[in-house]
């Protein structure tokens, strides 16, 4: 009776950890997201230049469409340069992103401009480790730098705000199978132990005495 109720509570236990840890863990998963994607945020910074030399002046652009990645994704980074002066102009383009593996693997693009004119570069990023990430572009005197936040994809390490949720649902899980396996197994026990008729005692022999010609002879000889 005792391991009936004492599997029966685990049951119990488990399948409600198993329940709030999964109805919660979407929430907590957005919530971590949306906090990555502020620090990402936090890390944009501009600088334009009004200086006088011929072709100081261009606009930059960066365009990174997520703001927060997998430590196993990938992403294209795409920067548009316009040529703001009145003169063709040769300017370079460089990226700085030392949390990041590039393609191509030059952190320097050379691109020529007719005046008024815009051109588009993109580089490919992959993460090197998990956190909140810089991207520095700079050409002439024009410079802009954006932030990455980067998370791990097992979703334990490094620790996340969804980690004690699906810590919840793997203890659950746990505690819920094994609960029923223990059920199980007592219950076969159970079944095993009704099943097996009582051993009856086996009858002893008694001896007679021996009736014959030769108790006939002993009482002839009385």
């Amino acid at each position: 009776m005792r391991l009936r109720l004492l599997t029966l509570c685990g049951l119990l236990l488990g399948v409600l950890i198993l329940l709030a840890a999964t109805l919660t863990a979407p929430t907590a998963a957005l919530a971590g997201f949306r906090a990555a994607e502020q620090q990402a945020l936090q890390q944009d910074k501009g600088v334009a230049s009004n200086s006088q030399q011929p072709c100081a002046n261009p606009q930059l652009r960066v365009d990174a469409p997520e703001r927060v990645l997998l430590d196993s994704e990938t992403e294209t980074i795409t920067i548009r340069v316009t040529n703001t002066d009145t003169v063709e102009c040769d300017l370079t383009v460089s990226l700085v992103a030392p949390a990041f593996t590039l393609q191509p693997a030059d952190n320097q693009q050379l691109v020529r401009l007719t005046p008024t004119t815009s051109a588009n570069l993109r580089w490919t990023v992959r993460p090197k480790g998990t956190g909140t990430a810089t991207l520095a572009v700079t050409t002439g005197n024009a410079s802009q730098q954006v932030g990455i936040s980067v998370v791990s994809g097992n979703g334990f390490v490094p620790p996340e705000r969804a980690t004690l949720n699906y810590v919840g649902i793997l203890l659950g899980a746990l505690l819920a199978l094994g609960s029923l396996l223990l059920w199980s197994l007592a219950l076969s026990r159970r079944v095993g132990a009704t099943s097996t008729p009582a051993s009856t005692p086996t009858p002893t022999s008694t001896s007679t005495p021996a009736t014959g010609p030769a108790s006939s002879e002993t009482a002839g000889s009385m």
